[in-house]
């Protein structure tokens, strides 16, 4: 974590992509199994099997365009 005044550099061995976050601490348990993150270990299960039965939310980005 950084404070103010403090920063980040980076240095690439070849063409690289950084992608930086920044926000206020959460303050909330994290469960996290590869790409599933939640706040339980049960939430993580339940997440992992609505994956595995094809029911998590398949939404393209173009979705939110209004057209």
């Amino acid at each position: 974590m950084l404070g103010e005044g403090e920063g980040v550099s980076f240095e690439a061995a070849r063409n690289s992509v950084v992608i930086l976050g920044a926000g206020e601490p959460v303050r909330e348990s994290i469960a996290r199994w590869g790409p599933f993150v939640m706040n339980t270990r049960e939430e993580v299960l339940e997440a992992i099997t609505d994956y595995q039965q094809g029911q998590l939310v398949k939404k393209k980005a173009e979705d939110d365009l209004g057209d």
